[in-house]
């Protein structure tokens, strides 16, 4: 049978599970060989290639699992090479939710480590790293197991293949966990309006506060709060670091001149980025300032006069008042000219296109 010499290909499973296999080779140890020394590295990386070290809960993560069998053992008269391992598996365990290794899986089965095999990638696994509140790291493990044809039995053929045989009793491998630290990133806004105020009859100011807390177990960096009022995206304030319980309080103000009798809405997003995981979160919260309520006054039509346009009828009126023309002809049915005027200055004028020929009678209404 041929032996392997190179490298397995990389091989990508997720934490179902999913088994390569390559055939059991023939061994042939190295004479006096001492024994088993199998070796097993296991690396972690994001989505992104990057080293993961400290990672957002719920991340999907990459392991990826290297085995090497080409370990010299010391000795008082020198070093003695180990011997060949046969029909080796890798099984890999993702952390589960209480951050421990999980249910193990296999990854590569029947693989043939003749003594001189340098590092190789067996496979790599992703596993999503999501953990318990509270639980502040993950560990996964790998283990590597095979037959070490470290015996002379009498009688037993020198190239046995691995198969279960008196002749190769012994098994042996190596095991690595690696730990993530997981953080769980937690941001919190809050807003309400303080005031609306039109301070000039053509535009209202509007003044909102809040506050923007950290609720998770990492600092935070490069908070940002931003309005969509005037316009979206409208900064309030910046924060450049945010330490896990705090909170800042912030106060915002802007001038509205589309709509100066309300309601008043305003939507605030805050955003920034664990200092170590990187997570990326967002919080949003919106209030409303309520529409301006004008005081109730005497109404009274001041002028009535024949336009081309039709019949222009004029009254007192008060910002943001409104108000609700009708017409009769017996001052018993009123017909409504909907829908309602909101007035936006102190003098207010109403055309009726329609006016009859026939005498009718006009009232203004006043419209909570």
């Amino acid at each position: 049978m041929k032996r392997l010499n190179s490298p397995m290909k990389l091989l990508m499973i997720t934490c179902l599970g999913l088994i390569a296999t390559t055939q059991a080779l023939a061994h042939r140890s190295p004479s006096n060989c001492g024994g088993a020394g199998v070796g097993i590295q296991v690396f972690k990386f994001r989505l992104n290639g990057t080293v993961a070290n400290a990672v957002t809960n719920g991340e999907p993560i990459v392991y990826t699992i290297q085995v090497q069998n080409d370990a010299q053992l010391p000795t008082p008269s020198g070093n003695l090479p180990v011997c060949d391992v046969t029909c080796a598996s890798v099984v890999f365990h993702c952390p589960d939710i209480n951050g421990n290794p999980g249910p193990g899986f296999m990854i590569a089965t029947n693989i043939n480590l003749p003594f001189g095999t340098t590092p190789f990638t067996a496979g790599s696994v992703t596993c999503v790293v999501s953990v318990a509140t509270g639980i502040t790291s993950a560990r996964a493990r790998a283990t590597v197991t095979g037959v070490v044809h470290d015996l002379t039995m009498p009688g037993c053929l020198p190239n046995a293949t691995c198969v279960t045989n008196p002749c190769d009793p012994d098994t042996g491998g190596g095991q690595q966990e690696v730990s993530v630290t997981v953080r769980t990133p937690c941001l919190k806004v809050f807003t309400q309006c303080l005031s609306a105020t039109n301070f000039n009859g053509a535009a209202v100011r509007v003044t909102f506060v809040g506050s923007v807390t950290n609720c998770g177990n990492e600092t935070l960096a490069n908070v940002s709060l931003v309005n969509n009022q005037p316009m979206p995206g409208t900064i309030v304030t910046n924060i450049s670091s945010l330490a896990p319980g705090a909170s800042v309080s912030f106060v915002g103000t802007y001038t509205n001149t589309s709509n100066i009798c309300g309601p008043f809405p305003n939507t605030v997003v805050a955003s920034g980025a664990g200092i170590s995981s990187l997570g990326m979160i967002r919080s949003t919260n919106s209030a409303q300032c309520p529409k301006v309520s004008p005081p109730i006054h005497p109404i009274e039509i001041t002028a009535v006069a024949t336009k081309a346009s039709g019949l222009e009828l004029k009254w007192a009126t008060v910002l943001c008042g409104k108000y609700l023309v009708q017409r009769s002809i017996d001052l018993i049915t009123w017909t409504n000219f909907d829908p309602p005027i909101t007035a936006l200055g102190t003098t207010t004028q109403f055309t009726d296109s329609t006016a009859q020929a026939a005498a009718s009678f006009y009232r203004i209404r006043w419209v909570d």
